[in-house]
């Protein structure tokens, strides 16, 4: 089923509500988030997609617009919404893109990244992470990326990273786990991470992000792993699964079991490829079925298959099953 856009599936919601009546802007976004989510769209999409649809919001100048959809309450300081209705409104304020500004925003911005980025870089290497794979390593390997918490400096990484998925891949016997780091790079989870951090790839430019990746060497180290282990399931998120340069082939002995959201079917030139890579799809509306949150969800699949089947016995089509109907 081709997969309906966002403003589409605001726009007949809106239509729903009643003229004249004002809504909490956050009951709105709610109310977007729960239509949106079963085809996998991001929270931060809609929310800057709802800047684009109110019509008197000055958002709309850099975000540019959508359809004129929504009024923004002025008095009540915009935390209030109410269903545009024409003509009644057309002489309210109305914003639309403009070029000039945005110019000069994405300058700004362009400049800021840039700053960040060096910035990034820098006490990336400072950090110093060592990449190592396990003097007796199992069959089957797993890699999770970073967490935003962290608990305390000098600690194991799979404690070290305050990730519910970590934790309980940390606590299987029969895989060894790899954490992406965005302080340490690729570190198995006994590393010991000697310092706090709080870098991130959020806000790194994918291709200033993918060019560092190729600098520090990720996918060669990845590429090392696929020779040492029979299979190897990557859990990452979009941004973190990139660095990896899908760009370039795949070529190890091991399987490679890639877990990714549905807008992959859509990619070409980044879909991962290559020698005895296989991909699963778990997408946002799973996250009840396997009673998890979306950040944790492939990890707590992985955790709860590998007790039904061991892991280096499943194959693809058990664990598109596993992860589409919560069983085998």
């Amino acid at each position: 089923m081709k997969k309906p856009q966002r403003i589409s599936l605001v726009e007949n919601y809106v239509n729903t509500l009643q003229d004249g009546v004002w809504y909490e802007e956050n009951d709105i976004l709610e109310q977007f988030y729960n239509i949106c989510d079963p085809y996998g769209y991001s929270r931060q999409g809609i929310r800057s997609m709802l800047k684009q649809i109110i019509v008197n919001s000055p958002y709309r100048e850099l975000f540019g617009s959508s359809r004129d959809l929504l009024i923004q309450d002025k008095e009540g300081k915009g935390h209030k919404l109410r269903k545009y209705v024409f003509p009644q409104d057309k002489n309210l304020p109305h914003y639309y893109t403009n070029k000039e500004k945005i110019a000069q925003t994405t300058a700004k911005k362009k400049f800021s990244k840039k700053s960040r980025f060096e910035e990034y870089k820098t006490q990336y290497h400072l950090l110093d992470g060592k990449f190592e794979i396990p003097s007796t390593p199992k069959k089957v390997a797993c890699i999770l990326e970073c967490s935003g918490k962290k608990t305390s400096a000098n600690t194991p990484a799979n404690q070290f990273y305050n990730s519910k998925q970590i934790k309980l891949l940390g606590e299987t016997d029969n895989i060894d786990l790899f954490i992406m780091s965005a302080g340490y790079g690729l570190i198995n989870e006994n590393y010991i991470c000697p310092q706090l951090y709080d870098l991130t790839f959020k806000y790194l430019p994918k291709d200033e992000a993918l060019n560092f990746s190729k600098e520090v060497g990720w996918r060669e180290q990845f590429d090392q792993l696929g020779e040492v282990y029979d299979k190897i399931y990557i859990l990452l998120g979009d941004k973190y699964v990139n660095l990896l340069d899908l760009r370039k082939p795949f070529n190890t002995k091991a399987e490679l079991v890639f877990m990714v959201t549905d807008k992959f079917k859509d990619y070409t030139s980044t879909q991962p490829k290559g020698n005895n890579v296989n991909i699963v799809y778990v997408n946002g509306f799973l996250k009840d079925l396997h009673s998890t949150s979306n950040f944790d969800m492939k990890g707590k699949i992985i955790y709860d298959v590998n007790k039904i089947k061991s892991l280096d016995k499943l194959n693809t089509k058990e664990l598109q099953y596993y992860i589409n109907n919560g069983k085998l």
